[in-house]
């Protein structure tokens, strides 16, 4: 199991638990997260959500720390909105509590877009000053059936090899899918060919 480490987002003035702790995102708290999240979405009068999450997420020196800074027995996963977070409360007062922030971990689909969207906004604004980052390019990844998201676009290069094709700017990534997609319009058009536009994605990437 993997942990990683979160930072403590909210502390009452005596928590004395740990500014940080080490926390695994397992598949089954990802799945609750996302049944969570899809019944916030459809039901706009529940604010939030808990869920009890076993132990095992925690890292074994930070269930120590936790336990030695003050014993707890409420702990749970709250979903609230695009946020979540691993919620402890003191065993013997419930003014005293602590939420840890691992919304970045299981991103909202929402944020995620959102960032998607800026990041492309920066790189067209980069691009237009002339001042894009030397070490960043930048490939376009298909969806496929086997193995996921690939990069299945390559060009031949001054040693006579297939490498995979990439781009300086995400507008000239962007360029290259919009010729793609009119070459082969006609045959998308005549049904001998079904090419969706959700099934391709530019991915920044850094210079190897």
């Amino acid at each position: 199991m993997k942990h990683q480490t979160i930072k403590k987002s909210f502390g009452t003035e005596f928590c004395t638990w740990p500014d940080e702790i080490g926390l695994c995102v397992t598949d089954d708290l990802r799945d609750q997260i996302e049944r969570t999240r899809n019944i916030l979405k459809y039901n706009h009068d529940i604010q939030k959500l808990y869920i009890k999450p076993s132990l095992k997420i925690l890292s074994d020196q930070s269930f120590i720390e936790l336990k030695t800074d003050a014993n707890f027995e409420t702990y749970s996963v709250i979903v609230e909105d695009i946020y979540a977070s691993f919620f402890v409360q003191s065993k013997w007062s419930k003014t005293i509590s602590a939420e840890y922030d691992f919304t970045h971990l299981i991103p909202h689909p929402i944020v995620t877009d959102l960032e998607e969207e800026s990041a492309a906004h920066d790189a067209e604004i980069l691009e237009e000053l002339g001042t894009q980052n030397p070490d960043i390019l930048y490939e376009v990844q298909t969806l496929t059936a086997s193995d996921g998201w690939l990069n299945t676009w390559s060009v031949v290069d001054k040693s006579n090899e297939n490498v995979p094709k990439t781009f300086t700017t995400r507008k000239a990534a962007q360029q290259e899918i919009d010729e793609h997609v009119s070459d082969i319009q006609d045959a998308i058009e005549s049904g001998d060919l079904d090419v969706m536009l959700e099934e391709l994605r530019i991915v920044q990437i850094s210079k190897p």
